[in-house]
């Protein structure tokens, strides 16, 4: 059987989030292919560093074996640089997590010459691909972000009315630069608007910020803290699609290819996000809507026309499903690219 060595966040099988469930789907999809995968789980390896105490024991222990990187690089930067040295002619492959890497080069902690053993880099988006070879840095190659499109709810009998109530939803962690502070001041300002709408709020609450967040979401009628969603639950998808628009504007530095897009459009639901990052490559006029980053009146202007004009959403909600399909895991993990990577 072949056999791959995986070093990256797991987390437990509920615990979720954008690494924890990219690499849950990477690990499924190997084994789904015949690997044999032996896993290293960095998840809270920061905070407890004896977590990952195996990974120097399961490496020399199969010396010809290839890596698969799946975590923040300065994870695994002290280690790679060691056993980069110590098995040169293994293959090393870094599936990268998040957007900012061409930032932490270019601005440090990086170098350019830290990636040089890397037979392949794995990147979410052409952005990316685009920073990353101006810096002279070869292998690169653009995978998208994927999720379990088989989970894909019926929505035929899903409609919106010019009279209906817009049901919104934000499901990510929950912190100002994941743009909640600008969907509250939003929801403050169209207080007194007369324009119907409700907004959902899921997702685990930064600890610095659950009070400040909770005294807000209290001052309204409309808006509420649901808890956390789960994708690989039955009824996860069935939930989200009772939603009309996934509220994203986001300016965290660190963000990638978001898993929201991609669970937003399984649900048929369409997306208002910040132009940030990689969400310019994923939205177009037949799955969303695009502000511009960080820009709280932007934002809140095209909300407003959203909610004018709500009953032309229902053009979107099929579409979103159908935009899904390409970023199936089974279709984006597929078995080329792991040979192309791994042999």
């Amino acid at each position: 059987m072949k056999k791959v060595i995986f070093i990256g966040g797991l987390g437990r099988e509920n615990e979720f989030g954008g690494e924890l469930t990219k690499n849950k789907f990477i690990v499924r999809q190997l084994r789904n292919l015949g690997w044999n995968v032996v896993t290293v789980d960095t998840a809270g390896a920061r905070r407890n560093p004896f977590k990952i105490l195996s990974m120097p024991f399961k490496v020399a222990a199969s010396p010809n074996v290839p890596i698969i990187f799946s975590t923040c690089f300065a994870n695994i930067r002290p280690f790679f640089k060691i056993i980069s040295r110590l098995w040169p002619r293994r293959k090393y492959v870094y599936w990268v997590i998040g957007g900012n890497l061409y930032k932490r080069i270019t601005k440090g902690p990086y170098n350019v010459d830290d990636f040089d053993r890397f037979a392949a880099i794995l990147v979410e988006g052409k952005k990316m691909l685009s920073e990353l070879n101006e810096l002279g840095i070869d292998g690169i190659r653009v995978v998208p972000n994927f999720k379990d499109v088989s989970l894909i709810p019926d929505i035929s009998e899903k409609h919106i009315g010019s009279d209906d109530v817009l049901r919104c939803v934000f499901f990510s962690r929950i912190t100002p630069s994941k743009g909640v502070n600008i969907i509250l001041e939003t929801c403050r300002n169209l207080r007194d608007s007369g324009l119907n709408f409700t907004v959902d709020f899921y997702g685990v609450v930064a600890t610095d910020y659950r009070d400040e967040f909770l005294s807000e979401i209290a001052k309204f009628e409309n808006v509420s803290y649901k808890g956390v969603l789960d994708f690989f639950a039955p009824d996860g998808y069935q939930t989200l699609a009772r939603y009309h628009l996934t509220l994203f504007p986001t300016y965290w530095e660190g963000e990638g290819f978001p898993g929201v897009i991609v669970d937003s459009y399984i649900a048929g639901v369409p997306v208002l996000a910040s132009d940030w990052n990689f969400n310019g490559e994923l939205i177009d006029s037949e799955t969303g809507f695009l502000c511009k980053a960080n820009d709280q009146g932007d934002f809140e202007r095209i909300f407003r026309d959203i909610l004018i004009h709500r009953d032309s959403l229902d053009k979107h909600f099929s579409q979103c499903q159908i935009k899904a399909a390409c970023f199936d895991y089974k279709k984006v993990v597929s078995e080329n690219l792991i040979n192309e990577i791994l042999k």
